[in-house]
């Protein structure tokens, strides 16, 4: 993926793609400094990238029948920030989270469906080690009839971090037919390691479809037997199992450089 200006894109704080946008770019902390919204114009087709996301608040809207692939990787310290998605009719966001940053924050997303056949898929891969303490908020609010959501988030816990998932996915009075499902996922490879995993569902509404499911637990002792069992050691073993629970991330991510630096950062953190 090449980085593309977008410095000509953005005005009084506001980054706009128009209908006739069908483009992938690469954007750094730097250059959304200023920006405090985006917005996607009716038809717009957008890939987006952001490296190092710094941004403490950001709202993006996605216009009738456009489109969005964003992709966050964060690798540095992690910071409080707060993302919000309007989705109107017709539209489809995916939301790539690759997050292999330290220290002590929450990450809040909320996507709100307000346009009938508005579809979210989440999907986020994260790792904590040694002091870290991160949590991770998503709200999905199906406002519209006929709205789709899923939000998939896997992690890995170690040493004395704490990981938290936490989603609530809301459908709303008059949203008939609309499906939501949540699953997460923590593996905890230290005994002084917390993992918590809280999906809600709210359902105020008939004729929908939900469901959640969450996993929390230490990594498998006859797993890690039978690798041992193969001539692996036991950190190898562990990298192993670490790398096969978070590499699933790379599907998102179409750049192969980009790819490359995932597995490299899981590598380090492990």
């Amino acid at each position: 993926m090449k980085r593309t200006s977008v410095s000509k894109l953005i005005k009084n704080g506001e980054l706009v793609f128009t209908q006739q946008d069908s483009f992938s770019y690469v954007l750094d902390s730097a250059e959304l400094e200023n920006v405090s919204s985006l917005v996607l114009k009716k038809g717009a087709r957008i890939n987006l990238l952001l490296l190092d996301d710094a941004a403490t608040k950001l709202k993006i809207v996605l216009k009738e029948n456009s489109s969005l692939d964003f992709k966050s990787l964060n690798t540095f310290e992690i910071k409080n920030s707060e993302k919000t998605f309007d989705l109107r009719a017709n539209t489809e966001l995916k939301l790539s989270f690759a997050d292999f940053s330290a220290g002590k924050g929450v990450e809040k997303v909320t996507v709100n469906l307000l346009g009938r056949n508005a579809k979210c898929n989440w999907f986020l891969s994260s790792i904590s080690t040694q002091k870290d303490n991160k949590e991770f908020k998503v709200s999905i609010n199906h406002i519209a009839p006929d709205t789709t959501a899923t939000v998939d988030s896997y992690g890995v816990a170690k040493d004395e971090s704490r990981l938290v998932f936490s989603g609530v996915s809301h459908i709303q009075t008059n949203a008939q037919k609309s499906k939501t499902k949540q699953n997460a996922r923590i593996m905890v490879f230290s005994r002084d390691a917390i993992a918590v995993a809280k999906p809600i569902l709210k359902i105020d509404e008939n004729d929908v479809q939900a469901g959640h499911a969450a996993a929390l637990g230490q990594v498998n002792e006859e797993h890690l037997f039978y690798l041992r069992s193969r001539g692996l050691s036991e950190n190898e073993a562990k990298t192993l199992i670490i790398m096969g629970y978070l590499k699933p991330i790379l599907r998102n991510f179409e750049d192969e450089e980009i790819k490359q630096r995932i597995e490299k950062l899981i590598l380090e953190r492990v």
